[in-house]
């Protein structure tokens, strides 16, 4: 998932934020790019990282990442990449696949998407001091930048293995937003 432009949080910047997480919300894998790279250009420039040393048995992600090759690749490396497709509709191979995303556990992963990695971008930013209503970030130059969401995803990481430690709710952040404050 990206933070840059999202119909879902109003925001917009001039960096984007892509985020691989497991099913679970922890972060597992992030770039910083300039907001005008795509998602679909990210997913490719990083496929052999995530093939090589996260090796997921499955990849869910929004729309902007559909393109049957795309699918077919992740598909011989033993991956099954699940998007919703929605505007891969017509030919056998769409077809075939939406029947194959329409089976139970392939809903599933695609319905915990959403609540799993789009809430990380909230606490990335609660632990970057972002949270005005366009989440100003709080350098600039794309160095500055990269650097601060690294920190601030790394933040979110150390958080979550403490809070699985001390037992408190995973996406709670505030121990960590209090140290920076």
């Amino acid at each position: 998932a990206t933070w840059s432009k999202s119909k879902y949080h109003g925001w917009v910047y001039g960096y984007g934020l892509h985020l691989i997480c497991t099913q679970g919300a922890f972060p597992t894998l992030m770039t910083v790019q300039s907001a005008s790279v795509s998602e679909s250009f990210v997913i490719d420039k990083k496929a052999s990282e995530i093939l090589t040393y996260l090796q997921p048995q499955t990849l869910t992600a929004d729309d902007a990442y559909t393109q049957a090759s795309r699918i077919r690749r992740w598909a011989h490396s033993k991956v099954a990449l699940i998007t919703p497709a929605l505007r891969w509709t017509k030919g056998r191979f769409a077809q075939a696949y939406h029947r194959f995303i329409d089976q139970p556990e392939q809903r599933l992963c695609l319905s915990k998407r959403r609540s799993s990695v789009e809430p990380l971008f909230d606490l990335v930013a609660k632990v970057i001091g972002a949270t005005l209503q366009q989440k100003q970030l709080p350098v600039k130059g794309f160095f500055n930048v990269r650097c601060c969401l690294a920190i601030g995803v790394l933040s979110v990481q150390i958080a979550m293995i403490a809070n699985a430690i001390w037992k408190l709710p995973t996406r709670n952040v505030s121990h960590m937003t209090a140290v920076f404050q």
